[in-house]
């Protein structure tokens, strides 16, 4: 268990210090070349003197994976701490009817991220995004909550 740990720990801090990396030699880059992004058009043209005209073909597939990638670990991970707020027992490698709740949890997040990215327009990112700080925020609350009546 030390060492699951100690491997979260230094993934974590990892994945940080390369995501820091990133944000500070794009920006460098970018304020030598007196380029300002607001868009993901704006973000996939400034890979172009790098990439040619392939860069809006590249960005696109990493932003697909990078979307494909996080999609089932917000997933698991939020029907893991609800599921584990109540007691329930949880585990992907079981079948759903030996985890009655735990797969409750995953089909109805998955369910309403996809109707919330099929039928929410473009132009409300904005209050997409709030809604899901506030439910965040919500369900974090609720789930303290729970878990300190127990």
């Amino acid at each position: 268990m030390r060492f699951a740990a100690l491997d979260v720990v230094l993934g974590a801090i990892g994945g940080n210090v390369i995501a820091y990396c990133i944000m500070l030699t794009s920006a460098a880059t970018l304020f030598v070349h007196h380029k300002s992004i607001s868009t993901v058009i704006d973000a996939a043209t400034a890979l172009a003197p790098l990439l040619g005209p392939y860069a809006k073909y590249l960005f696109a597939i990493g932003f697909i994976g990078a979307g494909m990638v996080a999609m089932p670990v917000l997933l698991a991970s939020t029907s893991y701490a609800v599921a584990g707020t109540f007691g329930w027992p949880g585990a992907l490698s079981k079948k759903p009817w030996q985890n009655e709740g735990f797969y409750l949890i995953l089909s109805s997040a998955c369910r309403t991220t996809s109707w919330s990215n099929a039928w929410l327009p473009p132009p409300s990112i904005v209050p997409s995004s709030a809604c899901h700080l506030l439910c965040a925020r919500l369900l974090s609350h609720i789930l303290l909550q729970c878990r300190l009546r127990r």
